[in-house]
């Protein structure tokens, strides 16, 4: 399990962002809890997380993830811009 720093801030047009860069505003320091490979997160061994960003990774554990069936997933289509594809800034809307 990785932990990594990230900061939530609201943006300039009201919504709320989440970088692992820090911004030059007012923002939250949040806690990225990332899982190793064939691994996942959990605080109670019920809801299973790959990634989740908290206040805190106090709690959180690592479980071998559960086999997922492919077949009973929805078949979706991915589309990327170029700007989409970094990592640099998750959106949340709220």
């Amino acid at each position: 399990m990785q932990t990594k720093t990230v900061y939530k801030f609201k943006r300039a047009d009201g919504g709320t962002s989440v970088s692992p860069c820090k911004p030059e505003t007012e923002y939250t320091e949040r806690v990225r809890i990332i899982a190793d490979e064939g691994k996942a997160v959990t605080k109670d061994g019920v809801n299973l997380f790959f990634v989740i960003d908290d206040d805190s990774a106090d709690g959180y554990f690592e479980i071998d993830a559960p086999e997922v069936d492919e077949s009973a997933m929805q078949n979706t289509e991915s589309i990327e811009t170029e700007e989409e594809s970094s990592l640099e800034e998750i959106v949340i809307v709220e």
